[in-house]
């Protein structure tokens, strides 16, 4: 029997709950568009802004004839999805509060609401550390130094350790909350991350706190805020989270590989007397010359706090960027077995290898072992008997590790997520491809209100 429209085998559905702001379930949004949503690495995921097609003086708004109020400033909607492959009870993908109602009447007398729902993760962007410092150790006195991965975890869990063994609280003290409040800690994140370091944090937004320490630790290091309003702290894994065929599992893709971010020297100014300066391999004068980074902030009292600071900003900008966005439709919808991925399985701060499995039909290197002969580490493909690595065999005449380009059978980071319902637009690459150099710096250098 064909499959149809109505078969949820190879369907999905989305049904969107609202709740009032102290969680009492009210009603589901019938009318609701298919999600489409943003989530990035390190930082909220973007406001969502839906449109109703309702009366502009009755959209079941709060106190209007009949409402149950479901569409009044401060509900809170998610978007729940269901479908092939997924928990029978649902799988979260947005979760936000409405923060504007715009009812609109055009000149044809069609009328719509508009509805903008805010995420719960943009707390990274609105909570702060105000007035009263936050000091993590004691600059100078490395007994003292406090684990990066344990600072970012106070900031959501309310407390942390010390190196004598006592308890710190880590509280707001407006709301006597984790400053990262409502959200907690993913029981999947990382204790540590092996770095330890003395600084204070006074005057910043979470983001800037975050991002500070994520530098401070190395650039393996990722912030996940989950949906579920828990934060994952986790590392970038090394091996490919998720393999994608050409032409099977993608339906469109753009990349460019740029030097441009490389050759770089990083200079930190802090309190008198401490200085460091961190240079790329690749700062060669007769390439242009090196491109300099300043950055002065007179917080920084201790020189292995500094030196590490100048190593993590030259991690994460010297390097050779590779910016790629690719489009993947979900596999539900489609009866065509192997179309498509899961697309529901991505996550921000996954790693993903896209494979060309195309092949030349013969070898131009000679003849090499026959398919289902070949000796494991000795034989190449279609070349002859000789020693070969992993990751270097050759394929007919390709390589293996670079076949067309380097997007190509190479690991790249997910750095953020467009997801439209049946597709998904991955932005892959060692930072965000959408982030230019100056947002960028602007990002790694402290709010000037930040400045002691």
């Amino acid at each position: 029997m064909p499959n149809t429209a109505f078969d949820m085998f190879y369907n999905k559905t989305q049904i969107v709950k609202c709740y009032t702001p102290g969680g009492t379930f009210i009603d589901v949004i019938r009318d609701a568009p298919y999600l489409s949503c943003k989530e990035n690495i390190n930082a909220s995921a973007d406001t969502v802004t839906i449109t109703l097609p309702r009366s502009i003086d009755n959209f079941d708004g709060a106190g209007q004839p009949g409402s149950m109020g479901t569409i009044a400033k401060g509900n809170n909607l998610q978007w729940w999805v269901y479908g092939d492959g997924l928990p029978s009870t649902g799988l979260l993908k947005f979760n936000g509060i409405i923060d504007e109602i715009s009812p609109t009447l055009d000149e044809n007398g069609s009328e719509s609401v508009g509805v903008t729902v805010t995420p719960y993760s943009q707390v990274l962007g609105d909570h702060s550390i105000g007035n009263t410092a936050v000091t993590f150790g004691t600059a100078g006195n490395s007994a003292t130094y406090i684990d990066t991965g344990a600072i970012i975890r106070s900031l959501f869990t309310g407390s942390y350790v010390d190196r004598s063994g006592n308890t710190v609280s880590v509280l707001d003290p407006v709301t006597s909350q984790p400053y990262g409040y409502p959200y907690t800690m993913d029981p999947a994140s990382l204790v540590s991350t092996g770095q330890f370091v003395a600084f204070p944090f006074q005057s910043q937004k979470l983001l800037s706190v975050t991002n500070t320490l994520l530098a401070l630790s190395t650039a393996t290091y990722f912030l996940r805020m989950n949906q579920n309003k828990t934060t994952l702290l986790g590392a970038i894994p090394s091996d490919p989270t998720h393999t994608l065929l050409l032409g099977q599992h993608i339906s469109s893709i753009q990349y460019s590989d740029s030097n441009i971010p490389r050759k770089n020297v990083i200079n930190i100014v802090g309190a008198p007397g401490i200085e460091s300066t961190a240079v790329g391999a690749s700062a060669d004068p007769s390439q242009l010359g090196p491109r300099v980074y300043e950055k002065s902030d007179n917080r920084f009292t201790d020189q292995h706090t500094t030196d590490l600071m100048a190593a993590g900003i030259l991690s994460i900008l010297d390097r050779e960027t590779v910016r790629a966005k690719i489009k993947v439709p979900d596999y539900r919808g489609s009866p065509q077995s192997g179309r498509g991925y899961d697309i529901e399985t991505f996550k921000v701060g996954d790693t993903l290898k896209i494979v060309d499995a195309r092949a030349p039909s013969a070898s131009i290197v000679g003849t090499g072992a026959k398919w289902g002969s070949g000796v494991w580490g000795i034989d190449k493909w279609g070349a002859p008997t000789t020693q070969a690595i992993w990751g270097t065999s050759i394929w007919g005449q390709a390589l293996w590790s670079s076949s067309i380009g380097s997007i190509f059978s190479t690991v790249n980071t997910i750095m953020s997520i467009q997801y439209d319902f049946f597709s998904c637009t991955l932005e892959l690459g060692a930072r965000a491809p959408s982030l230019s150099r100056a947002l960028f710096d602007l990002e790694l250098r402290f709010a000037d209100a930040s400045m002691v």
